[in-house]
């Protein structure tokens, strides 16, 4: 394995949850919908958003196996 794709794995693998968390955090708690209305967004919309983020961070990187990444949701819902 060449050198650039190992330190390309290990930030994958350190940004992917850091990512999630950060993009949890930074979401409102509530937003206005198209009619002015405000909207809140639950808790779950922003956990699955965080989880998607890290989801795609560690495929796109190839920080663990593919097969291993398919499962995080299972251990992080």
């Amino acid at each position: 394995m060449s050198k650039l794709r190992a330190r390309i794995q290990w930030a994958g693998l350190l940004l992917g949850p850091l990512l999630a968390l950060a993009v949890y955090a930074l979401l409102p708690g509530e937003y206005p919908d198209a009619e002015g209305k405000t909207v809140v967004f639950e808790q779950a919309g922003r956990v699955v958003l965080g989880g998607m983020i890290w989801m795609a961070i560690w495929w796109l990187t190839e920080a663990v196996e593919v097969t291993t990444t398919a499962l995080l949701p299972l251990v992080l819902f």
